[in-house]
């Protein structure tokens, strides 16, 4: 999961790829990210909070598949 005003301001400031940066993308996009979890949850997947660290997201992810953090 990510809130929108992260998701916001990760388009607006990567410079790898141009997708979401049109007022028509960036709804679509918002959009997508208001029901994506719900749609992810009713199959069984795991969501984790995107809106930490990266470093976080791998270690929660990890927790969850029963491996060692990569906080050493």
């Amino acid at each position: 999961m990510l809130d929108e005003s992260t998701l916001r301001e990760r388009l607006a400031t990567r410079t790898t790829n141009q997708f979401g940066k049109t007022p028509g993308e960036l709804d679509a996009i918002l959009g997508w990210n208001r029901t994506i979890e719900a749609t992810y949850q009713a199959f069984g997947a795991l969501v984790v909070n995107a809106n930490q660290a990266l470093t976080d997201v791998v270690d929660e992810i990890l927790a969850n598949l029963g491996a060692e953090s990569t906080n050493t």
